[in-house]
C-alpha cells in the first residue's frame, strides 16, 4: 500500500485536482467548466510527478510476471489514466 501524501497540487499554484490530508481523498475545485484533461485521473498523477497508465504504476511496469490492474469500486476497469473519478468512488491500483 502506497499512501497518497497530503497537499499534492497545493502550493504557489493551486491545482484543480489535489489532496489536503493523507485521507486518500482527491479534491476537485474549478472556477469554470473543467476540461477533460484536467479531470482525468492521469492528471493527478502528472501533478504528483508519478507515472500511472495501463503499463506502469510508479516505476513498476508490466512484465511476464506482473501487470498493472485498475479497479473502481472493486470492479476491474480498463480506463486507467483516462478514468474520470466520480464522487465517493473507491479507486485501487494493483501491481500483481
Amino acid at each position: 500500500l502506497v499512501p497518497i501524501p497530503a497537499n499534492i497540487g497545493i502550493g504557489a499554484v493551486h491545482q484543480h485536482i489535489h489532496t489536503h490530508d493523507i485521507d486518500h481523498v482527491l479534491h476537485y475545485e474549478f472556477d469554470s467548466a473543467p476540461t477533460y484533461e484536467q479531470i482525468r485521473l492521469g492528471n493527478f498523477f502528472k501533478i504528483w510527478g508519478k507515472t500511472f497508465n495501463k503499463n506502469c504504476i510508479f516505476e513498476y511496469c508490466n512484465n511476464e510476471n506482473k501487470t498493472v490492474k485498475f479497479y473502481v469500486n472493486g470492479q476491474l476497469d480498463k480506463y486507467f489514466d483516462d478514468y474520470i473519478p466520480g464522487d465517493l468512488e473507491l479507486l485501487e491500483i494493483k501491481y500483481e
